[in-house]
């Protein structure tokens, strides 16, 4: 999923800046979201708190309750993925984000065409985010881009016979068999059994004796296949 976070209290840019989106994103079949927000409330801090994925905010710099170079900062207090784009009619600031190290992709100036700039940085704001590792998945025709560092473990169900892909914010549940997704996968995940795979990152523990993995964020599965403990003691270790 792709979110798009605008923050803008100006409602005529705030529209200008969602048709911008709609118009970019309607020849694509990859599934995104639009927020809106007219200031740094409370829900959008809680939004950034949530840590969802492959986020864009386009953020004007000058808000009702103070500068957006102040939501830059917290996003960037745990967030150092997110793409940040700042709308300002005051360019000149540009100096003071580079000094912060704020890491922010571009500065549009909203008098000064300000509609093809925009557009011209969203559409390289996603290349960027398609660049990442991701594994690649269809679900009632719509194409996932799910980035291998958020997969903490594939599991296919028994009784949907369905592939579950749980990420650290959310679940997938799609018809691809665990064979061709492995195939998608780089060195840091490892088959632990027929209808697993597991993101070795995100092991806090494993209990070879009870057949069990507890991930960083406490969750567990029991899925390790007595012709796979030799193969995952070598590359985890012999962690009880």
């Amino acid at each position: 999923m792709l979110n798009f976070i605008i923050c803008e209290d100006q409602p005529l840019i705030r529209k200008e800046i969602i048709n911008l989106i709609l118009t970019i994103m309607m020849p694509c079949d990859t599934d995104y979201k639009i927020y809106e927000f007219d200031d740094f409330n409370l829900k959008l801090k809680r939004l950034i708190n949530k840590k969802m994925p492959q986020n864009i905010f386009i953020i004007d710099i000058e808000l009702p309750s103070g500068s957006g170079l102040d939501i830059a900062r917290q996003i960037r207090e745990t967030d150092w993925n997110s793409i940040i784009i700042i709308a300002t009619a005051h360019y000149e600031l540009a100096a003071e984000a580079v000094k912060n190290r704020l890491m922010l992709l571009d500065f549009v100036c909203k008098f000064n065409n300000f509609q093809t700039k925009l557009k011209e940085t969203i559409i390289t704001a996603i290349k960027i985010i398609d660049q990442k590792k991701a594994l690649v998945v269809n679900s009632n025709r719509v194409t996932y881009k799910i980035a291998l560092d958020e997969i903490i473990y594939i599991q296919k169900e028994t009784i949907e016979r369905k592939t579950v892909i749980v990420t650290t914010h959310e679940e997938h549940k799609i018809n691809q068999p665990i064979s061709y997704l492995l195939k998608q996968l780089d060195g840091r995940f490892i088959q632990t059994h027929r209808s697993c795979i597991v993101n070795k990152d995100y092991i806090k523990r494993i209990d070879y004796k009870n057949n069990k993995i507890i991930f960083n964020n406490n969750t567990y599965i029991y899925l390790i296949s007595r012709s796979r403990k030799k193969d995952l003691r070598k590359n985890v270790g012999s962690y009880l």
